[in-house]
């Protein structure tokens, strides 16, 4: 989520031009591990803390979960020649990831597309990218193969961190990826639609069956009503850990929303609930900056999201999130008074 966060920080800044904010683009594996180690403010990330990420935390400690945008995760590929958007099921997508299907022409992929589409698929061998650092990206897409096919589930499962994928060639970031695909043809790789919405038409990528049946390709609106299916349930509360919250498990059997894209989901800031210097040297000029920053992204900030290509935060999440900034203390004190 590197250009959204750039993005936010560069109106921000614009807004508020004292207040100076340094942001890396590392993935959210090490996202997660740096804020759990007390290098920063504030971290990033699109995935939740697993259980034993919480355990790790320093003693006495709580890392507050904060959704800051919804994304999705499309299956992108380099198939010369075909132009139409070629259609997918978890179970397939699994398969050709863990290296059962290996050609473009395998009947089961020819099964799910039009006879037209079908009749002019290429023999040629599946070339298979993934990231190859530590990615809630791959996170969200591992995750959804995992509900899709037991054999990925048993044998790789899913994580932020770096899998042993079964077969294909890891590259660097989403950048990274899209060029490996772009590079290469008869490829496939996962990626997060941002890219290609930054970038429109430099990429194909796919439509996914969702559990109503529908093959649906991914945009802002379908992601957002995805998110708006994965919440109805209701969100942890303020103070809850957010390890088996997951809006691709929540929505994965859901057969009543038809027009959802089944590879979506929240992208999270991680903040310490009681800020102080044990953390990153956080000073409360730099604490009480943070949360402004956080709390004008979750409000205000919204909406530079859908021209990047994250849809906007349901009216619930963006509820919890003002909750969770306003009870975040510096030294056990509201670091927001007028919240």
């Amino acid at each position: 989520m590197y250009p959204l966060m750039q993005a936010w920080i560069n109106t921000y800044q614009y807004l508020q031009p004292n207040i100076q904010i340094s942001y890396a683009a590392l993935g959210s594996g090490k996202g997660i591990s740096g804020i759990t180690a007390g290098l920063y403010n504030f971290g990033e990330s699109d995935a939740p803390l697993t259980a034993a990420q919480y355990s790790a935390l320093p003693s006495g400690s709580n890392l507050l979960t904060i959704p800051v945008s919804d994304s999705g995760v499309i299956p992108a590929y380099n198939l010369p020649g075909i132009t139409a958007h070629l259609n997918f099921t978890g179970n397939v997508l699994a398969e050709i990831f863990y290296g059962t299907i290996t050609n473009w022409n395998d009947p089961r992929i020819a099964a799910l597309q039009s006879p037209s589409v079908a009749s002019t698929l290429p023999s040629n061998p599946i070339q298979v990218y993934h990231r190859s650092d530590g990615s809630g990206t791959m996170y969200g897409f591992t995750q959804y193969l995992s509900d899709s096919n037991k054999t990925w589930a048993e044998n790789v499962g899913y994580s932020t961190g770096v899998l042993n994928w079964p077969v294909g060639v890891g590259c660097l970031h989403n950048a990274g990826v899209a060029q490996c695909i772009s590079g290469n043809q008869y490829s496939i790789g996962p990626l997060e639609i941002a890219y290609e919405i930054a970038n429109p038409g430099q990429i194909n990528y796919g439509a996914v069956k969702n559990a109503a049946g529908h093959f649906v390709l991914a945009n802002l609106t379908n992601i957002a009503l995805a998110v708006g299916a994965g919440v109805r349930n209701g969100l942890p509360s303020t103070d809850a850990q957010w390890s088996s919250f997951s809006v691709i498990q929540q929505t994965f059997n859901d057969t009543a929303d038809t027009q959802i894209y089944p590879i979506a989901t929240f992208t999270y800031a991680l903040v310490y609930q009681d800020l102080s210097a044990s953390y990153a040297a956080t000073t409360q000029v730099q604490a009480l900056d943070t949360l402004s920053f956080l709390q004008w992204v979750v409000n205000s900030g919204q909406a530079t999201g859908a021209y990047l290509g994250y849809a906007p935060l349901p009216a619930s999440a963006v509820t919890l999130d003002n909750q969770l900034l306003a009870s975040i203390t510096y030294n056990g004190t509201p670091v927001l008074t007028g919240s």
